[in-house]
């Protein structure tokens, strides 16, 4: 509350930020949620995810470079974002630019309905199809952006920090590289990862299905209910973004923080954020158990991981920050 009267513009940025995130993954993944249980996605619309990847891109990574990418910026111009003044919002502004993005996302399944419709045409033109959906996309969060932030404030912030943006652009790019590396661990987390999930089922549930053969990922289940705990359930992602941003918090702050604690913690907390991938994938399993598989594995699956790292990622900082930034250095 203190913080919010001191630095208003600062909570309305980071509120509006949310805000965006908020909209984005609601907004596609409950559109995406309703439509693939119908039988007019499924004649029409249905497209292999394999379709449009190539040159090994996978959107999952290219979701978590810009994820990095934005609590790296934060983190880095933390004090400078102290001093943002406050913007009007205009509400006849955010409608028009919100019903912009919504035509963008109709634009995003017409683009499927097309290749789905021209299939042979679209094989042969597959990586122009590939950035034509990107670039729909992109515009979906652009406008999103336009609608919650407002131009005032963006033309403002682009010519605040154009520099700042150009080279967290730079690392986000270096940032993907290294994630796309760093996934041929996947499947040894993967194992790790299903053993403990086996674990934690059997105190509850029977006729629980195992196999750490398959090539795609261990095989988990419960009766009719089986998924493969692939690369986005391994927890290779956030232990690397949790990684990167403790990596960058160290560098910022190099020169105030205790460099001892700061390696003390590391470890616990990289542990941590593993055991929070395990909870995440085991909440997943008993919500496709019991309640709705699609929703498990379509809306939940895409969506609670980034909610929980967030959250986990905050609490964890603000936790250890007094102690972390202490000025005598001492043991645990």
């Amino acid at each position: 509350m203190n913080m919010l009267k001191k630095y208003p513009g600062l909570m309305q940025f980071l509120i509006k930020t949310f805000l965006v995130i908020f909209i984005f993954f609601i907004v596609r993944s409950g559109t995406s949620l309703f439509l693939t249980k119908t039988l007019f996605y499924k004649k029409y619309l249905s497209i292999t995810q394999e379709f449009y990847l190539y040159h090994g891109a996978d959107f999952n990574l290219i979701v978590q470079a810009i994820l990095f990418v934005v609590i790296a910026f934060i983190i880095y111009n933390k004090d400078k974002l102290k001093n943002l003044r406050t913007y009007t919002i205009s509400k006849k502004q955010a409608i028009i630019f919100f019903l912009i993005a919504i035509l963008f996302l109709v634009l995003h399944y017409y683009l499927k309905y097309y290749i789905k419709s021209n299939m042979d045409y679209a094989l042969q033109h597959n990586l122009l199809f590939a950035i034509i959906k990107l670039s729909i996309n992109i515009l979906f969060i652009v406008f999103i952006a336009l609608a919650v932030y407002n131009v005032a404030f963006i033309k403002d912030f682009i010519k605040e920090y154009k520099k700042s943006l150009f080279v967290f652009s730079l690392i986000g790019i270096l940032y993907f590289i290294a994630i796309s590396l760093f996934q041929k661990l996947w499947f040894f987390f993967s194992t790790i990862v299903t053993k403990a999930l086996y674990f934690l089922l059997s105190l509850s549930h029977k006729n629980i299905t195992i196999s750490l053969a398959n090539k795609d990922g261990p095989l988990l289940g419960v009766k009719d209910f089986i998924v493969s705990i692939g690369k986005p359930c391994s927890g290779v992602d956030s232990m690397l973004l949790f990684a990167s941003l403790y990596a960058m918090i160290f560098v910022i702050d190099r020169d105030r923080i205790n460099k001892k604690r700061m390696l003390l913690l590391f470890l616990p907390g990289l542990i941590g954020i593993f055991l929070f991938n395990i909870l995440r994938v085991y909440l997943l399993m008993l919500i496709g158990i019991h309640y709705d598989a699609q929703f498990a594995v379509g809306l939940f699956h895409q969506n609670v991981g980034w909610v929980l790292f967030i959250v986990y990622f905050a609490v964890f900082y603000l936790v250890f920050k007094n102690y972390l930034y202490a000025k005598k250095e001492a043991s645990l």
